[in-house]
């Protein structure tokens, strides 16, 4: 550029200089000219030579703005020749491979990495037809892209299939930009060149194949796979079921939730902190897999019991599990088989892209780098954010990356190298790490003699995370596959190569894996000869049905002899072509010597049945009839031979006992509890009569110790039992009896104490609602009603209890028990926990009872209670109530026979059942099975106690493991006495504005002395209170005509209240006395009356009521 400036200065200056000596020649030419020639000279020639002076001066002037453009154009020349070298060197040098075609399909030019790519020379390509080079699959595809081509179409990216030179044949992916020329003379514009980019994708399109076949092979495996699966993703709760999962305890796919509270909620109690120890201690690390068996509850609520097994797949830096893999394993049936896992199928998406690409220049010597647009993108960046100093670029580099970029250029500085070639990690703007291919090479030195670095950059992320990836779900899913004790295997569709077989069929052929590619013929040799044939028709109606299941035998070189349950199926792509056969296959040998056992065990046992003396009964799993020997068609009146193969269960058990007693036997059968040795039940022979039969009882099971059925001797003892229970029966009324009285002893002897605490609890509670309601905060207000509430439910039951404990008679009402049903259920539904749900079942013609609302009401709480604590907090409780018309049964607490008609009120639960040797002692007072401070044991007792004053009974049905039922039996009420209660009214309750008098209050508790005395005081009376009955007598006797109205305790020390007052009222004959008492088993109202004493009152008194008597008492003041 400079000297260009020269130049043209110089060409300027003598443009100006002659212009000067062409303008002076103009002026002053006739002058020179006059001066150069003589006079005689004829004016004609002067006049020539002065114009032909003039055309001189002009041609130099034309020549020197000639010689100026000239030297312009040469220096153009040279400017385009070296920039078509620099972009020459560029395109040879690019690690991208590069080709121009012309418009008949020849190709013009190729670089190097193109040799590289295809393994032609550069001489071999150039002028050859690309076709030539496309392999046979691959001319379709180019034919149509060529067609595109010649109508002038942009084609931008497409996929070739090309030959190498040594056969092999490339996927590659071809980025395409065409260059049009105009022709004059013509219409429209021609094609003249097409630049291709060319990027070798064979790899990644040969992993994406290889991930669909796994893919392939796991979803065979998980569809044919008979254990529930489960992917539990730790930090979120997120968890995938497999189908079997769900199907395998009676739920639809995808009707529970994905998540862990799926498996949580549906976890036996008793074992879930097992579980979840289990857990915990191989997420520590401390066992190196997760393995437990437990119960899941199923959609109908019955348990089922799972072999559990699981592993942490994937831990985050710190060694916490992110990710965990298992199986539930049905073990009803099948709980000694080997535990298996089997991992969820991958989610996984390969995606990838060819790389961009990126140019750079580097002056090592100088520390400058600059950089195309592109570059700037890769890492995020725009081109203001970065410099040009190399010392800056290079920090965006990881420190291992720094190393090797600054190692490859101290190799160029030194000259063992003239090119750089390597990946490295760079940081991204956005702070995540870019991995880039970087190909230079040094240049030679320019103008300014300092040596430069060309090179370009292409990003490999992508690429190189997902050759990450699929490397990862590829041992991923191997890992997975040979964890699986069912063999899973693929072939050809012909069968004539074997493409996989995973760990578990090399154990069930006996043969490695190798075996097979070496020799594929030994699929088919090694099946049993006798077995073969079938194989080979069965698998030859594989392309009718799409899928075969058949059973067959395997010859191991040893000469081993394995069954085998083989599953096949023909595996289709994803436009539904087959593309191979493939299957899951199990050993299955234990299962067969297993059938084969049992049918000689039949066989054996056959001889022994017509000989015997007892009945003998063998039942399959499904509880039918396997055999049954004379004697026991001789006890249940049948032919010989006409039960086989019947429900035992259906055939011969009373009505209402078919279920619970085949939830036992399923239980049993599923190993989920032990068969009782010795037991005794009912049956029901042809004729419908009933008789008690004593079993002895066995399991039969295979030799993997699965139980396959059960094998029973009965004896007849329905006349020694119906002795042996009458006898029971007075025994138990007799010590019944016993241990009700020692309860009514105890409870009489605490009710006093108690009631004079909640007479102060209620005492005080009231005056401070009274006093300071309006002034206290709403909260406050609202705690006072509650503690008021609470004390008055005690002050209810502890009277219950006293009525309960003495036996003595109650205030009974006729009650529709409807409402009261409703009301404990909206009582009850806030505080229970949130897992507890009522289910009510009221029969709106249900007949009045006449009972006691408030032990009614306390007999229903107990009951719902009890019902919580049996399900853990967690269930349905359900009530019914009817008319029960018609009954026959014996009682449950006094064990009389009762009949006829009552009106049921009954509460079920889902809990763990009533254990047979409990049911005789659960109406024991202070019997209870729960912890020492979860239960006093008086629930049922009360219950009890409340229906047997009112007439009543109670039935228990009860099965260990399903639940509970309490069936409250209580007589109807009587027509007249609903029409009496209706016509009842509730007393007068109201209280008197103000009163006075003189007043003498005693009682022993001093808090009840000052709450009685605030009381009274506050309503204008006089108090004088002492604290026993002795004081009481030497005040009063001061001045017996100065107090108006006494009120004292019956029970205090020395002297009881009402020898007290009939000492009063022997010195002032007619003074009102007022008796109250908690507990007095020596005073009633009767007696009270009789003693002269105006008014009995029990404890705790409401304020208001005591306020009433005291003003009927006293006469009112204004």
């Amino acid at each position: 550029m400079k000297a260009w400036d020269d130049g043209f200065r110089r060409t300027l200056l003598l443009t100006l200089i002659f212009a000067l000596v062409a303008g002076l020649w103009l002026l002053g030419g006739d002058t020179v000219i006059s001066g150069l020639f003589p006079n005689t000279t004829p004016p004609e020639w002067q006049e020539a030579w002065k114009e032909g002076l003039y055309l001189l001066v002009i041609s130099l002037i034309f020549f020197l703005l000639l010689r100026r453009e000239a030297a312009i154009a040469a220096r153009h020349r040279q400017a385009l020749i070296e920039n078509r070298d620099h972009y020459r060197q560029f395109y040879a040098e690019a690690p991208v491979a590069y080709q121009s075609v012309d418009s008949k399909g020849n190709i013009r030019e190729v670089n190097h990495q193109w040799e590289c790519l295809t393994g032609y020379s550069r001489q071999e390509a150039l002028g050859r037809p690309m076709r030539s080079l496309i392999s046979e699959r691959g001319l379709p595809a180019f034919d149509a892209t060529y067609v595109r081509f010649l109508r002038g179409e942009d084609i931008g990216g497409t996929e070739l299939l090309l030959c190498h030179r040594d056969g092999r044949e490339l996927i590659l992916k071809v980025e395409i930009r065409v260059r049009r020329e105009f022709w004059h003379g013509e219409a429209e514009d021609i094609c003249a060149n097409t630049y291709c980019a060319l990027f070798d994708v064979t790899a990644q399109r040969h992993f994406e194949e290889a991930l669909r076949e796994s893919e392939s092979r796991l979803s065979l495996a998980l569809e044919n796979a008979t254990d529930g699966i489960w992917d539990w993703h730790v930090a979120t709760g997120e968890t995938y079921f497999s189908p079997r999962w769900e199907t395998m305890l009676g739920f639809e796919h995808g009707e529970l939730p994905p998540n862990y509270r799926s498996w949580t909620d549906r976890v036996h109690p008793d074992d879930l902190p097992l579980a979840e120890a289990a857990l915990e201690a191989h997420f520590a690390g401390r066992t190196p897999e997760y393995a437990i068996d437990h119960r899941l509850r199923t959609k109908g609520g019955r348990w089922k019991w799972i072999l559990a097994r699981g592993r942490v797949v994937e831990r985050d830096a710190a060694g916490q599990p992110l990710r965990m893999v298992g199986t539930h394993v049905d073990i009803d049936r099948r709980k000694s088989m080997e535990q298996r896992l089997i991992a969820s199928e991958a989610r996984y998406h390969l995606v990838a892209q060819a790389g961009r690409v990126a140019a750079w220049e580097l002056w090592p010597e100088t520390g400058r780098l600059l950089g195309d647009p592109m570059l700037f993108r890769l890492l995020g960046y725009q081109p203001k954010d970065l410099s040009d100093a190399w010392a800056e670029w290079i920090k965006l580099a990881l420190p291992e990356s720094q190393r090797q970029i600054e190692e490859e250029i101290e190799r160029l500085r030194r000259g063992d190298a003239q090119r750089v070639s390597l990946e490295m990690q760079v940081r991204h703007k956005s702070g995540r790490t870019v991995w880039l291919h970087c190909n230079g090479r040094l240049m030679d030195e320019g103008e300014d003699g300092i040596e430069r670095v060309l090179g370009i950059c292409v990003d490999i992320s992508e690429l190189r995370q997902a050759m990450a990836d699929l490397q990862a779900r590829e041992t991923q899913f191997q890992e997975l596959l040979d964890s699986l004790r069912e063999g899973v295997w693929a072939a050809e569709l012909d069968g004539s190569r074997i493409l996989y077989v995973n760990r578990a069929v090399e154990e069930i052929y006996g043969r490695p894996a190798k075996a097979f590619d070496e020799q594929p013929e030994l699929w088919l040799e090694a099946v049993h000869p006798q077995d073969r044939k079938g194989v080979e028709e069965r698998t030859a109606r594989l392309w009718d049905d799409g899928r075969v299941e058949l059973e067959y035998r395997i010859c191991h070189p040893d000469g081993e002899v394995h069954w085998v349950l083989d599953n096949k199926s023909v595996i289709m792509d994803a436009q539904g072509r087959p593309v191979r056969i493939g299957g899951v296959m199990t050993d299955i040998t234990r299962r067969k010597q297993a059938e084969q056992a049992l049918i000689r065990e039949h066989l054996q046992a056959e001889r022994y049945l017509e000989v015997a003396e007892v009945m003998l009964l063998g039942l399959d799993q499904q509880g039918h009839i396997k055999l049954l020997n004379r004697k026991g068609y001789e006890i249940l009146g049948y032919e010989p031979g006409s039960l086989e193969g019947r429900d035992w269960f259906e055939t011969v058990l009373p009505d209402g006992e078919v279920e619970p007693v085949r939830q036992i036997f399923d239980e049993i059968m599923q190993g989920r509890v032990d068969l009782h040795t010795y037991v005794e039940n009912e049956i029901v022979t042809r004729s419908g009569e009933r008789r008690l039969i004593a079993w002895r009882n066995a399991t039969v099971r295979d030799d993997e110790e699965r139980i396959t059925g059960t094998f029973s001797s009965g004896s007849d003892i329905t006349e020694l039992h119906l002795a042996a229970s009458e006898r029971e029966r007075l025994r138990r009324e007799l010590a019944q009896a016993q241990k009700m009285e020692a309860v009514g002893r105890l409870t009489s002897g605490i009710a006093h104490d108690f009631n004079n605490i909640l007479a102060s609890v209620l005492g005080y509670t009231g005056l401070a609602i009274e006093r300071f309601a309006g002034e206290c905060p709403a909260k406050m207000r609202d705690y006072l009603y509650e503690v008021q509430t609470a004390g008055e439910r005690a002050r209810d039951l502890v009277a219950q209890l006293l009525r309960f404990s003495r036996g003595s008679g109650s205030e009974p009402q006729c009650l529709q028990l409807i409402p009261l049903v409703k009301e404990v259920v909206k009582m009850l539904q806030a505080p229970m926990t949130t897992g507890i749900t009522f289910e009510t079942d009221l029969d709106p013609d249900t007949p009045p009872v006449y009972i006691d609302p408030v032990q009614a009401h306390q007999a229903l709480v107990n009951l719902c209670i009890n019902a919580r604590d049996a399900m853990g907090g967690r269930g349905m409780i359900h009530i019914s109530l009817h008319r029960l018309k018609q009954v026959q049964a014996e009682c449950a607490s006094c064990h009389k026979i009762l009949n006829g008609e009552w009106v049921e009120l009954s509460v079920s639960d889902e809990g763990v059942g009533i254990e047979p040797g409990q049911l005789n002692h659960i109406f024991d007072p202070f019997f209870t099975t729960k912890e020492l401070d979860e239960g006093s044991g008086m629930g049922l007792a009360v219950t009890r106690g409340v229906v047997e004053q009112h007439g009543g009974h109670i039935l228990v049905n009860s099965v260990p493991g399903e639940g509970s039922c309490f069936r409250l039996l209580l007589p109807l009420a009587a027509e007249m006495a609903l029409k009496n209660e209706r016509l009842s009214s509730s007393p007068d309750t109201t209280v008197p504005e103000r009163i006075s008098g003189h007043l003498l209050v005693v009682d022993d508790e001093h808090s009840l002395i000052d709450y009685l005395q605030d009381l009274l005081q506050s309503q204008g009376c006089r108090v004088t209170a002492v604290d026993n009955a002795q004081k009481a007598l030497e005040c009063f006797m001061d001045a017996p005509e100065s107090f108006d109205l006494v009120i004292s305790d019956q029970i205090m020390p020395n002297m009881t209240g009402s020898e007290l007052a009939r000492r009063l009222l022997a010195i002032r004959p007619g003074l009102p006395v007022i008796i109250y008492s908690g507990n007095s088993e020596s005073l009633d109202e009767k007696r009270a009356h009789e003693m002269g004493i105006s008014r009995f009152l029990r404890k705790p008194v409401e304020p208001r009521t005591l306020l009433q008597v005291v003003a009927e008492l006293l006469p009112a003041t204004d």
